[in-house]
């Protein structure tokens, strides 16, 4: 072959495809989208006054603020309620992940009731009780089996939810397996980074308008509706079952904190 002719070859044959470039990956901290201007702003006094044992109020204020931002419609009003939510669920913004460490079996049948026991007879017991009696015998002893042991009683009382792993976490804890895959859908996340992200202040803050708006609560946030906040948070289906648990979840603290922060918002 010629000289001409090779490099006529040469010349003329297509060049070699290049590998397809690799799908990105989800970020693993999702950007805040803010809004302009953000139809709620979260000042850091109003978080020092709101939430006094608050270690950080800046970084809780920066991260209420793009929280909001992501969902304009709440009013100050609405997030109000939504920010008094954290009051009980955080200590007052000084812890965002259930440990579940009770240290008193009575305590933690309240809180979790027939979850906290796995035998039928401990079951039918507590069903057994009168509102307001003795707690039995037997789920006491059941109970006792795992007060102090924040493992063993997430896998059991959220045995049927994901087991400890998938304990609540954020200002408005995101408990269960289905919420916590629903908000990772929401981010674009994995279920392992989206737990971890709502365990940082940046997510912590986002589980409250995130949850509220997911379950239908905006209406009622925004008008004020502070019990049906509670009522939705806490998964009842009516308020008479709310007020079977009030003081359980320190209704009336997380009632006054609603009112110390639509001062502060709608001020």
């Amino acid at each position: 072959m010629s000289l001409l002719a090779w490099l006529g070859r040469l010349f003329a044959a297509p060049a070699p495809a290049l590998p397809a470039a690799p799908a990105p990956l989800p970020p693993a901290v999702p950007v805040a989208a803010v809004g302009d201007p953000p139809s709620v702003v979260v000042t850091e006094t109003m978080v020092r006054q709101g939430f006094p044992r608050c270690a950080d109020p800046a970084a809780w204020a920066k991260a209420l603020t793009a929280a909001f931002a992501r969902f304009p419609a709440f009013t100050p009003l609405g997030a109000a309620t939504i920010i008094a939510k954290a009051q009980v669920e955080t200590g007052g913004l000084t812890r965002w992940d259930e440990n579940l460490n009770y240290s008193k079996p009575e305590q933690l049948l309240r809180m979790h009731g027939s979850r906290a026991v796995r035998t039928e007879s401990a079951k039918a017991a507590l069903r057994a009780r009168p509102a307001g009696g003795p707690w039995p015998d037997i789920a006491l002893a059941e109970a006792r089996e795992i007060c102090g042991k924040p493992m063993a009683c997430g896998d059991r009382v959220y045995a049927a939810l994901g087991g400890y792993e998938a304990r609540g976490g954020g200002i408005v804890q995101l408990t269960g397996l289905d919420n916590q895959q629903a908000f990772a859908r929401y981010l674009g996340l994995t279920l392992a980074q989206a737990r971890d992200h709502m365990r940082t202040i940046e997510g912590a803050a986002l589980t409250g308008p995130w949850y509220v708006q997911h379950f239908g609560g905006q209406d009622a946030a925004n008008r004020g509706d502070m019990r049906e906040i509670l009522r939705i948070v806490a998964g009842k289906r009516t308020q008479a079952d709310l007020a079977a648990i009030w003081s359980s979840i320190h209704g009336d603290d997380q009632m006054a904190a609603f009112h110390r922060w639509r001062g502060l918002l709608e001020a």
